[in-house]
């Protein structure tokens, strides 16, 4: 009786276990497509946004907008 109870809790373990390995798989190839969907920026320094129009004055930074 308490091997099949040993090779019944096995099989549960293995089945979970298969489980989440889908489940994983799915989430992971969903993630991906959602990714590829979502256009992506690539993010700028503010050396590349700011500009000095007046060096004589010291640290003045002046954003330039877009």
């Amino acid at each position: 009786m308490e091997k099949k109870r040993v090779i019944a809790a096995a099989a549960i373990l293995a089945a979970t276990a298969a489980g989440l390995l889908v489940l994983a798989a799915v989430t992971g190839i969903f993630i991906g497509f959602v990714s590829k969907l979502i256009p992506y920026k690539q993010l700028e320094t503010l050396n590349e946004l700011a500009y000095t129009v007046n060096k004589r004055n010291g640290n003045t930074v002046y954003i330039r907008e877009e």
